[in-house]
């Protein structure tokens, strides 16, 4: 049986692709309340709630460049930021991630919910202190891995 693709109906199932690290070091900010788990310190590098790109498992190799993350992600110009209410976060840039988010966008043409790419960590979303009160931050080093998902099953 054969199919017209240009007749099916593709339900957009949403893309996310972002990174987790695994030398971010939680300790200084021990004291904030609701601190993020460890597990779930992530950047977003690209949301699109509207993808049909359906089928993630069979892109793998499509996706990923294999070593591209091998050097770590240099996060310059690390700040404080207070987002919304009260969701505190390190926002930064980082040309590998700033590189990572235009490609994706370019040869899959997915989108983005904001005009620019803003790369970040969330530290709590239920932040209640004063972020002159906080360590001051310096431009470092984090080593990641790339992972992504559906946003709708």
């Amino acid at each position: 049986m054969l199919f017209n693709t240009r007749a099916m109906n593709y339900t957009p199932l949403g893309f996310y692709c972002a990174v987790k690290y695994t030398n971010f070091d939680l300790s200084p900010y021990k004291n904030i309340e609701n601190l993020s788990n460890i597990n779930d310190i992530h950047t977003t590098i690209i949301y699109d709630e509207s993808s049909t790109f359906f089928n993630v498992n069979h892109h793998i190799n499509h996706v990923i460049e294999l070593d591209y993350y091998n050097k770590g992600i240099k996060i310059n110009n690390p700040n404080y930021e207070i987002f919304g209410e009260n969701t505190l976060v390190i926002s930064f840039e980082s040309v590998t991630l700033q590189k990572r988010h235009n490609y994706l966008k370019t040869k899959y043409n997915f989108t983005h919910p904001y005009p620019a790419y803003n790369p970040h960590i969330t530290l709590s979303t239920e932040f209640k202190g004063d972020i002159n009160n906080l360590p001051i931050l310096k431009p470092f080093i984090l080593n990641c891995h790339e992972y992504y998902e559906r946003l709708k099953d």
